[in-house]
């Protein structure tokens, strides 16, 4: 439970039951069995989550962090905070809740684009069936029209009975 700082412990502490369930939701936790857990469990899974993420961030990669976050004093634009008030962990946990934002928006617009191009193509071929089914009705009353007797004299009449007498 050390691998994270007070500070950072001390934030989680203080988040709300639902914002802790969308943030491991947001991480990869199914929402439902996060909508189930109490919040000791809640709060044992983020910092856990959160010191895993910690790891993943090197020694240089921290240290250029740092002192690039020190030299600039500036308002988060997504947010409006400001930044520069802020510990270096404060605001690498806003960046990656930002990057998590991202890439789940990300996911749900690549979600509906499929979603779409799956209605697309059932509309299409909704769309054959019903011209094949067309054709086929039209092809059979053509037929049906045809092989009518009454039609057949009408089309034909004149020349059928010039050659039934001929050929008597």
């Amino acid at each position: 439970m050390d691998r994270i700082s007070e500070q950072q412990r001390a934030a989680i502490i203080m988040t709300s039951d639902a914002r802790l369930r969308a943030k491991l939701a947001r991480a990869g936790f199914q929402a439902r069995d996060v909508e189930v857990l109490e919040r000791p469990k809640l709060i044992e899974m983020m910092i856990a989550l959160t010191a895993e993420e910690n790891e993943s961030v090197t020694g240089a990669e921290a240290a250029a962090t740092r002192t690039e976050f020190e030299e600039t004093e500036d308002v988060d634009d997504a947010k409006g905070t400001v930044v520069a008030g802020m510990s270096l962990d404060e605001r690498q946990f806003m960046l990656r809740e930002r990057e998590m934002e991202e890439r789940r928006q990300h996911r749900l617009l690549e979600e509906r684009r499929l979603e779409q191009e799956k209605v697309l193509k059932e509309k299409e071929l909704l769309l054959k069936e019903k011209e094949m089914e067309f054709e086929r009705e039209k092809s059979m009353s053509e037929t049906k029209w045809k092989e009518n007797p009454a039609n057949k004299l009408k089309l034909w009449g004149t020349h059928c009975e010039i050659q039934s007498r001929v050929c008597l």
